[in-house]
């Protein structure tokens, strides 16, 4: 239990087995004799996440992120598990503090969107998008558009002029996504 890349590949060999509680148990074994190994921990929250126990994998993510905060890639899989739960509001809370720590992770930013997007939170989408959307992410500029297009059916004419202000200002390398903004644009 006191040689971590041994407890990895005995675990690993449990979970090619099916046997999630045993690969475990072997972890939890070898993070009490390895308590700096923080990793342990995450490791738990993906086992169990791989198996569909949702709640016993945000239970071993939050253990560890009390001890290690400064991991953005495991807020990101706790929001995943988040949104298994029916959860959307922690989602985005626990999207929010991956961003915080890397403000940089775009793959955050998008799913933070896309979350607020279906909660109908459009700011907090247009936010999120706008934010991957000037780094070039092309599905941030996607997103931006679907706004566009949600804000014009709705009829909300101030927000589907303010988002069309931010649509100028982004430079756009893909042409259909070129063609599909000039549209908007030219719609009055």
């Amino acid at each position: 239990p006191n040689d971590i890349s041994i407890a990895y590949q005995l675990s690993e060999v449990h979970v090619s087995l099916g046997e999630i509680d045993r690969a475990v148990e072997i972890i939890r074994q070898s993070y009490k004799e390895s308590p700096d190994e923080i990793d342990f921990l995450f490791y738990i929250g993906d086992l169990y996440r791989l198996d569909s126990q949702f709640e016993n994998a945000a239970s071993a993510y939050r253990e560890g992120l009390v001890i290690d905060p400064s991991r953005a890639e495991v807020y990101y899989k706790l929001a995943d598990v988040m949104i298994e739960l029916k959860q959307q509001f922690l989602a985005l809370e626990y999207l929010n503090k991956a961003l915080l720590v890397d403000p940089e992770m775009l793959d955050a930013a998008i799913f933070l969107a896309n979350v607020a997007f279906d909660l109908k939170w459009w700011d907090r989408a247009e936010n999120a998008y706008m934010m991957a959307a000037i780094k070039g992410n092309e599905e941030g500029l996607q997103g931006l558009i679907n706004l566009a297009i949600e804000y014009s059916n709705n009829k909300d004419d101030k927000s589907f002029g303010q988002i069309k202000k931010k649509l100028k200002s982004i430079k756009v390398e893909n042409p259909a996504l070129q063609v599909e903004i000039a549209g908007l644009l030219s719609d009055s």
